[in-house]
């Protein structure tokens, strides 16, 4: 939404109104005042993301807090030139951030939009004049320093597949870790194999020999009557689809690099439900996840801070409460009250913008005259609470684009086409399955 001149001014002198502007000194200390807030902001997500890149959570406190206090500096001071240097846009940013540190952000959305254009605008000459400072060898030189001290919580042993560092099966209804081919770990509740048998990449024992189940790399190492898909040995399928790929194609959060983006950019994704013969009556859900990868590279849900888990994904909606329509949607768990992120009960998975994919099984044939929706939430609330019901969300999202493609062996994929959300669909992405 572009606002009106006349708008603008208004805006402009209700700022002034506010915060003071009989001398342009005054004006000055509250601009610098917001940049200081705002730049505090950055080096605060700045030390989280370089906790989870380096796993600082692994090392002595003494060696986490040596990092954060050898880069926040310079964090802190490549943000304050960011915004002294900025040759364009500089007002527009440092309004949008003062209505963002004063007030809901429903009632900035029109100061951002603003920012965001002129950014988009003018984005090739801001990134001349951008400072960002690589840590890299920073924070390596601090870290190899306690791992020579033998003080690191995670050795190279450690950080193997099924390793202390390097279990994905701690705290799972499967919790025993098993290494297959070397380098796959795998999770199971058997703690070995009977004599003859294997672990196998569902977790159960199987022959050896390529039976249903049982590690492979090509279908000659299956025994017949099976093919190799997804490195397991499966039973062979008459020409069916059953896979669906959706495909990140968003690309606002990435391009503007404005900061204000949620952590989970992009599509975020409740459901895929496949409407059999385009009945709404008689619907499947998604069983399984094959793949996940999203560009900043979360792989699995850090605490409740991230909505990275896939598995989200799975099953009956979460977030639309009253699907097929797409009122009662909401971003997490219903009756969710306050901002307590450990509380958090997220109902979807964020795929995290542009080069972000998901890949599913159905585990039912995929036909013609078959209806798919993919639930998006891009026109989804906050959370309901007694106290704030229906809160809207904190981020715009109608620039989200998916695309969505269908295939037999989870390798080989047919294009259904490409949706951008939009307050139309509300949510609601729908593709009809024609001939294939």
């Amino acid at each position: 939404m572009k606002l009106h001149k006349y708008t603008v001014l208004c805006f402009a002198f209700c700022i002034m109104w506010i915060y003071g502007c009989d001398e342009d000194n005054e004006n000055s200390k509250g601009s610098d005042n917001i940049i200081k807030q705002a730049c505090e902001e950055e080096v605060k997500l700045n030390l989280e993301s370089y906790d989870k890149e380096y796993k600082l959570d692994d090392y002595p406190e003494e060696a986490k807090q040596e990092v954060h206090d050898a880069i926040s500096g310079v964090i802190y001071d490549d943000c304050v030139k960011d915004y002294e240097d900025m040759p364009y846009c500089k007002d527009e940013r440092i309004d949008s951030m003062r209505c963002y540190f004063n007030h809901p952000y429903n009632q900035c959305e029109e100061l951002f939009e603003t920012y965001t254009t002129c950014y988009d605008e003018h984005s090739e000459e801001i990134s001349k004049h951008s400072h960002e400072t690589s840590f890299n060898d920073t924070i390596s030189e601090i870290l190899d320093k306690y791992d020579e001290d033998g003080d690191s919580h995670c050795s190279s042993e450690d950080n193997q597949p099924c390793g202390k560092c390097n279990n994905p099966c701690e705290g799972t209804t499967k919790p025993i870790c098993h290494v297959i081919s070397n380098v796959l770990p795998v999770c199971s509740d058997l703690e070995s194999c009977p004599e003859g048998k294997e672990m196998g990449f569902n977790g159960e024992c199987v022959s050896i020999l390529g039976e249903e189940g049982s590690v492979c790399s090509d279908s000659s190492e299956c025994v017949e009557g099976l093919t190799c898909v997804h490195n397991s040995c499966t039973k062979k399928q008459e020409e069916s689809y059953r896979y669906i790929l959706i495909e990140d194609l968003s690309t606002t959060c990435q391009k503007t690099q404005t900061g204000f983006c949620a952590p989970d950019a992009g599509a975020d994704i409740d459901a895929i439900v496949l409407r059999k013969g385009g009945s709404i009556e008689n619907r499947s859900y998604a069983t399984a996840v094959v793949e996940f990868n999203r560009p900043d590279g979360v792989a699995t849900n850090q605490g409740n801070s991230m909505a990275a888990n896939p598995d989200k994904v799975l099953g009956a909606p979460d977030a639309f409460n009253n699907y097929p329509t797409p009122d009662g949607c909401y971003y997490y768990s219903k009756d969710f009250a306050g901002d307590d992120t450990e509380k958090r009960q997220y109902t979807f998975v964020s795929l995290g913008g542009l080069g972000g994919r998901i890949v599913v099984d159905m585990n039912v044939n995929i036909e013609p005259d078959d209806g798919l929706d993919i639930l998006e939430l891009s026109e989804c609330k906050l959370y309901n609470t007694e106290d704030s019901p229906n809160s809207a969300a904190s981020v715009t999202h109608t620039a989200e684009e998916i695309r969505v493609s269908i295939s037999v062996d989870g390798n080989n994929w047919k294009m259904l086409g490409t949706q951008k959300a939009s307050s139309i669909t509300k949510g609601i992405l729908s593709f009809n399955i024609t001939a294939l």
